[in-house]
């Protein structure tokens, strides 16, 4: 399924994977309590903040992050405390929960 945050709190979960969650302009709580294989998506201009939690970078099933309209990310970027990633891109927050992503060639596992 697919999931459109807007400008109030958004919250979604999904178990089976393959499904879509989409930041808005306002908070989102995403959960990825399933296998991996969901997509995050994020656009340029929307200003939100998404916490995400049960990121799944493994080379199984991983899920996977898209950023629309961005300037080039880098490692630089990222921001770890207390095992939480954190990517500030202007006016949108991308929290990782529990999890210290990578960002290698622009694309963040």
């Amino acid at each position: 399924f697919k999931v459109h945050a807007g400008p109030g709190t958004t919250m979604a979960n999904s178990g089976q994977g393959s499904d879509t969650f989409i930041g808005g302009s306002g908070t989102a709580y995403f959960q990825d309590a399933g296998h991996g294989g969901v997509t995050f998506a994020f656009d340029a201009g929307t200003d939100g903040e998404t916490i995400i939690q049960g990121f799944d970078a493994s080379p199984d099933v991983p899920d996977h992050v898209v950023l629309n309209g961005f300037a080039a990310v880098t490692q630089a970027d990222v921001t770890v405390v207390g095992g939480s990633s954190y990517l500030d891109l202007g006016g949108t927050r991308l929290v990782f929960v529990g999890v210290v992503v990578t960002v290698t060639h622009g694309t963040i596992t």
